[in-house]
């Protein structure tokens, strides 16, 4: 497995445990792997985050390793390819790269001083870059580089007309980085958010093509983490945007907790929407993975969808996790979940609306 794919699985982890843990009570979050950048999702009814952009990144989460830092010394001459160091405006050399400074500091320092009303040559320099696969910096800083860049894009009075366009392309080449490719199907869904109003009637092939996308990762990309960043931005914008169903949602979920080839964070997503939009065919599942995963995030998931769905039957299973007296950090998020659902369950069965 490659050093790319190494640090990738271990940062979904971490992010969706987070997330459920924030869920469940305040403090610290996490278990014990390393730190992850995540976006937030802080309601209880959005789903943890596997892979997902960050919004700050401190220098020391990303220093690089002995060999990733040989790696970048023998590429210190490397340029990039696609884009033509002529045509790149004097404003957008550090940010690409083309500066004497490339450091990932310096060029993160220019991103979030770029302004909300940038010219054209600048955002043409700026989608060039996004499109380019060789950099001086590792690729975890890199994507961060590029992730934040694509966030300032989308906050331009004018959003670049084929951003949308762009970000599905790079998400199709299967050779990009995997983590990069997660980040387009994230950014791709915040694009159509804000491009399209809710409810609106526009029809047109980039829409089009940015839904079935979507959709589709779930399915194409089901044995990596993708899949649950497809299914987490399939449910923030069934919320607002009728025309990506909540039926049709439910039915995926439920292919994807069926499914053996399903990645972990896939199913944790899935037990979130599912749950949340009160789909009880999820509670076999939830119950078979609350007793049996060894993958604390993916439990916690199951234990959350319980205390959502679940019934009397289901308070003894969850007892028997709360009377685990280990002060392992993973299992005291694990207890402190199964109390939270009981909690619920007994709530909503005295007739308690709040806990529903």
């Amino acid at each position: 497995m490659s050093r790319n794919s190494r640090t990738w699985i271990a940062v979904l982890a971490v992010a969706i445990a987070a997330g459920l843990a924030g869920y469940f009570f305040s403090g610290p979050s996490g278990d014990e792997e390393e730190k992850a950048p995540a976006q937030r999702e802080p309601e209880e009814t959005a789903m943890p985050k596997e892979t997902t952009p960050p919004k700050t990144v401190k220098a020391e989460d990303l220093a690089l390793s002995d060999d990733e830092s040989t790696d970048a010394e023998r590429n210190e001459d490397v340029r990039f390819p696609e884009v033509d160091a002529e045509e790149v405006p004097e404003s957008m050399r550090m940010i690409v790269g083309l500066a004497e400074e490339k450091g990932y500091k310096a060029r993160m320092d220019a991103v979030h001083a770029l302004g909300r009303d940038l010219p054209p040559n600048e955002v043409d320099a700026l989608m060039e870059f996004l499109g380019s696969r060789y950099d001086n910096l590792p690729s975890r800083q890199v994507n961060s580089v590029k992730n934040d860049i694509v966030e300032k894009l989308l906050r331009q009075k004018t959003m670049p007309p084929d951003l949308g366009t762009s970000l599905v392309g790079m998400y199709a080449e299967e050779d990009r980085d995997p983590v990069w490719r997660d980040y387009c199907i994230q950014l791709v869904s915040l694009y159509y958010d804000r491009r399209w109003e809710p409810g609106s009637e526009e029809s047109g092939a980039e829409r089009e093509e940015i839904r079935n996308t979507l959709w589709d990762a779930v399915d194409s990309d089901i044995e990596s983490g993708i899949s649950g960043t497809a299914l987490l931005s399939l449910k923030r914008l069934s919320e607002k945007h009728p025309e990506f169903g909540e039926d049709r949602l439910r039915e995926v979920c439920v292919n994807v907790l069926s499914s053996d080839a399903s990645h972990p964070s896939a199913k944790t997503c899935a037990f979130q929407a599912a749950s949340s939009l009160g789909d009880e065919r999820v509670l076999p599942h939830a119950r078979q993975t609350t007793v049996s995963s060894d993958r604390i995030p993916l439990r916690m998931a199951a234990i959350a969808a319980l205390g959502r769905l679940g019934d009397e039957s289901d308070i003894g299973r969850l007892e028997a996790i709360v009377e685990n007296s280990s002060e392992n950090a993973s299992v005291r998020y694990v207890r402190k979940a199964a109390e939270t659902a009981i909690e619920k369950i007994r709530a909503r069965n005295s007739g308690d609306e709040t806990a529903l």
